[in-house]
C-alpha cells in the first residue's frame, strides 16, 4: 500500500514529460518548415522521419547557410539549440531507462550504459520525481520560447497563428493552473 503513493507521482511526471515533450518536437518541426517555407510542399516530406536531433542540425545547417536573414532571429533560434540539445540528451535517458523500485520509491534506471565500442557496463542511478519534473519545466520553458518565436516569424500571419495562439493559451494554463487527479490533488 505504501509502494502505491510513491508510483502514481512518478508515473504521472513521465506520462507529463513525454506530452510535453511530444508537442516541443511538433514545434521544432513547424520551426523548420517556417524556415524552409510554409507554402513548399517538401517541408513535411523532409522532416516526417527525423529525430528530434536531425531536426536540430538541420536547423543549424540553415541557420549557417543564412536563414532566416534577420540576423538577430538567427541568434535567436540558435540560442534555443543548445538547451534544446541538453534537453533531448536528459529526456532520452529517462525514456530509454527501466522502470522499478528503488530506495526512493519508483525510480528510473538506466541499467546498460555503451563504454566503448560495443562494450558496455551496468549502470543504476535512481531519479526522483522532482528530478521529472524539473525536466518538465525545461521542455515547458522551450515550449513557450518555440510558440513565441512561431508567432513572430509565421504564424500571426497564416491559420496556424490562431492554433499557435491556442497551443501557447493550452500550454500556459496548465502550467499555471495543473490538472487536478482524481482524488482532488494537484498533478503536478
Amino acid at each position: 500500500m505504501g509502494k502505491k503513493n510513491t508510483v502514481r507521482p512518478m508515473w504521472e511526471a513521465v506520462g507529463r514529460m513525454t506530452s510535453d515533450f511530444a508537442l516541443l518536437e511538433m514545434l521544432i518541426h513547424h520551426l523548420v518548415w517556417a524556415l524552409i517555407g510554409y507554402g513548399n510542399a517538401a517541408c513535411g516530406v523532409v522532416t516526417k522521419e527525423m529525430s528530434l536531433q536531425q531536426l536540430r542540425q538541420l536547423t543549424k545547417r540553415l541557420l549557417d547557410a543564412g536563414i532566416p536573414a534577420d540576423k538577430d532571429r538567427r541568434k535567436r533560434i540558435g540560442e534555443l539549440l543548445e538547451p534544446l540539445g541538453r534537453l533531448n540528451e536528459d529526456r532520452n535517458r529517462f525514456t530509454h531507462s527501466l522502470v522499478t523500485f528503488g530506495e526512493i520509491g519508483l525510480t528510473l534506471a538506466r541499467v546498460r550504459e555503451l563504454v566503448g565500442a560495443k562494450r558496455y557496463k551496468d549502470v543504476a542511478k535512481e531519479v526522483s520525481v522532482s528530478e521529472v519534473e524539473e525536466l518538465i519545466g525545461r521542455c515547458q520553458s522551450l515550449v513557450h520560447d518555440v510558440v513565441e518565436l512561431l508567432w513572430e516569424m509565421e504564424w500571426r500571419h497564416i491559420d496556424a497563428g490562431v492554433k499557435g495562439r491556442q497551443i501557447l493559451g493550452l500550454f500556459e494554463s496548465q502550467a499555471h493552473n495543473p490538472p487536478v487527479g482524481p482524488e482532488g490533488g494537484r498533478i503536478p
